[in-house]
């Protein structure tokens, strides 16, 4: 008997031990599962707050590259009797606000070809790339020749009798080569008198499938007159790659602009002038 009272008195602390612990296992599951509730509940806020932040930041970014390009876009420099803009177009709405859009790849640009759409990018597709942005934007023939103006008010892209204007100019004046140019090479001459004069054109290359020719030359769409298969355009190169020297134009004489025209699939620069 004595036996029998023994087995149900360690039967009982047993089973009153085992529920015990039973209780204090499921009490903390259900803590872990609560902490693990709030936890996820934190994460989701920390992610929404850092996505808004995100936002944020690219929307000031855009912001503060619109004001740049419009800073940029109201800098000019009087040639004889032509005024131009100081720096490349840089722009990334038509003068109504639309927005142009921007090809992100190669695959983008030929699209936007194909399809007769405006479009625009960075030398190399970088965005990121201080060295080439620093050019300016290249735009394809249809963003150029769009109804929606891509030049802004007062402005108009630079005709190719303007180009020559100004070549003509050169030629009477003491500006010559060194004075409408800069590339690293002569970014010593960047004293007060020489930006005040100096039209900014960089060879910033251009743009096909691919990007190329940086720092060895440069196109720059010129105005339409007229339906035409191909567009015309300007073209530049780097005079020290035939003399060396800056002063390449004081002895030769040559043509400073070379005129041709193209298809859609070349992306350029674009240089205004005012109306």
């Amino acid at each position: 008997m004595k036996q029998i009272f023994t087995f149900l008195f360690f039967t009982l602390v047993f089973n009153s031990f085992s529920q015990s612990k039973k209780d204090n296992l499921t009490k903390v599951i259900k803590q872990r599962d609560s902490l693990q509730i709030e936890l996820k509940l934190q994460s989701q806020i920390y992610q929404s707050t850092i996505d808004t932040l995100d936002q944020i930041i690219s929307g000031l970014k855009n912001e503060i590259e619109k004001l740049e390009s419009k800073l940029r876009s109201i800098e000019e420099v009087r040639m004889g009797e032509q005024i131009w803009m100081k720096y490349n177009l840089d722009v990334v709405t038509f003068r109504n606000g639309d927005t142009i859009p921007q090809a992100q790849s190669d695959e983008d640009w030929q699209n936007a070809g194909f399809n007769k759409q405006p479009a625009w990018c960075y030398y190399a597709l970088d965005e990121g790339n201080g060295v080439e942005k620093r050019y300016g934007k290249l735009y394809n023939r249809y963003a150029v020749n769009d109804t929606r103006g891509l030049a802004p008010e007062g402005w108009h892209i630079a005709y190719d009798y303007e180009w020559k204007g100004l070549q003509d100019y050169l030629y009477t004046t003491d500006y010559f080569f060194e004075s409408i140019f800069y590339s690293g090479e002569t970014v010593n001459q960047e004293t007060d008198e020489f930006s005040k004069k100096c039209l900014k054109i960089g060879f910033g290359g251009w743009r096909d499938v691919g990007c190329g020719a940086l720092g060895e030359n440069v196109y720059y769409w010129t105005q339409m007159t007229g339906e035409i298969d191909s567009n015309p355009r300007v073209y530049m190169e780097a005079r020290e790659k035939k003399s060396g020297i800056y002063d390449y134009l004081r002895t030769y004489k040559d043509d400073l602009f070379i005129f041709n025209s193209t298809s859609w699939i070349m992306g350029h620069y674009v240089r205004c002038i005012k109306d």
